[in-house]
């Protein structure tokens, strides 16, 4: 119980600077984010994000000149945000293309992805979904089966598993997207 109120304190701590610097520099920050990312609902989000990020790691005291700090943390935030997007999408690409054909491809556009990385996907799938989840997807995506066929095999009505693949799948996309379960060097 004492080791938590020392982190309590850092936290409300922390929320309390990221406040701070926003109330100070939050136009900015809109401005910078809306230059960068051009969809309105994106960036309504991201701004939501980085005053998190700023809350998580707090501008250091050296920091003279916060301005351009905050410029600079943004504009990274938003390459590793397109960077995690277009692995996710890859990723699932491949899956799709592997899902209808039992082959991964072997061209320039998908070599990002290849068989050793679909096997760590599944295990990403296997150690983070749900049992009945994980089944799901690995039937439909893994082994070739239809919807019909997954269903009758897990002893389900195809909607039934329809819901555990696409809801498997949702947070497959989290998982990929947050970076969880993947070093740079797996995708």
């Amino acid at each position: 119980m004492s080791q938590a109120l020392p982190v309590k304190r850092r936290i409300r701590h922390s929320v309390k600077a990221a406040a701070e610097i926003f109330l100070e520099y939050g136009e900015f920050i809109r401005t910078v984010i809306r230059l960068n990312v051009k969809d309105a609902h994106e960036a309504h989000d991201f701004y939501h994000d980085f005053f998190l990020s700023i809350v998580a790691n707090p501008i250091p005291s050296y920091v003279t000149n916060i301005r351009s700090y905050l410029y600079r943390a943004i504009v990274n935030d938003i390459v590793d945000y397109r960077r995690r997007l277009m692995v996710h999408r890859s990723a699932i690409e491949t899956c799709g293309i592997y899902s209808r054909t039992g082959v991964l491809p072997d061209t320039p556009d998908t070599v990002v992805m290849d068989r050793e990385q679909a096997l760590k996907l599944f295990d990403l799938i296997e150690t983070r979904l749900s049992r009945t989840e994980a089944e799901a997807v690995t039937l439909r995506f893994r082994d070739n089966y239809t919807n019909a066929e997954a269903a009758r095999r897990m002893n389900i009505k195809p909607k039934t598993l329809s819901r555990y693949v696409s809801v498997g799948l949702e947070k497959l996309r989290q998982l990929v997207s947050d970076g969880e379960g993947y070093n740079d060097e797996d995708i």
